[in-house]
């Protein structure tokens, strides 16, 4: 009979920050372009950054870890590790910011977790993981102003920026 494979323990506060440290910190290979294990791992393919590249990345990521940390743990968790602390810690960083932009609910009740932090710190904050592809919120500045309601004073068409008076603002047929 096949003997179970054993569990590895769970990855502490402690191994994880430790992970966040070792990801954040200069390859040494980049050194005159200032990039971090992260930002080596997440950069396209090019003539210096290849397949065997990431790899050795992650095997000099392993040995980093290993010597410092209390458990042992292989390349393949840690690369499985790295990916879920990114992807939860920006739902919740992205979540904290919404909840910092909306209005009139009086103060925060939270605050983001020193892990958190430090994944977003790495990740960067201003990075289109974080931020998004078009890199700026919704503006509902034109929104607004095409569905004001206002009774008083002229109402601006935003379409052509023609001034519409108020009797004019709805064209309803009876």
């Amino acid at each position: 009979m096949e003997e179970k494979r054993k569990r590895n323990p769970n990855f502490s506060l402690q191994d994880s920050l430790l992970l966040t440290q070792i990801m954040g910190e200069t390859h040494p290979d980049f050194h005159d372009m200032d990039m971090s294990f992260h930002k080596v791992d997440k950069a396209r393919f090019s003539n210096r950054i290849s397949k065997a590249t990431k790899n050795a990345l992650w095997v000099a990521v392993t040995e980093n870890f290993n010597a410092r940390a209390q458990f042992r743990r292989e390349q393949s968790i840690l690369e499985k590790k790295w990916e879920n602390l990114q992807r939860d810690h920006r739902n919740l960083y992205m979540d904290f910011q919404r909840e910092i932009s909306l209005t009139g609910r009086g103060p925060i009740g939270r605050t983001l977790s020193v892990l958190t932090e430090a994944v977003i710190d790495v990740i960067g904050k201003q990075s289109a993981a974080v931020v998004g592809a078009a890199g700026a919120a919704y503006d509902s500045t034109l929104a607004s102003l095409m569905l004001s309601s206002v009774s008083d004073g002229p109402i601006f068409n935003v379409m052509d920026l023609v001034p519409v008076k108020p009797s004019q603002r709805y064209d309803i047929i009876v």
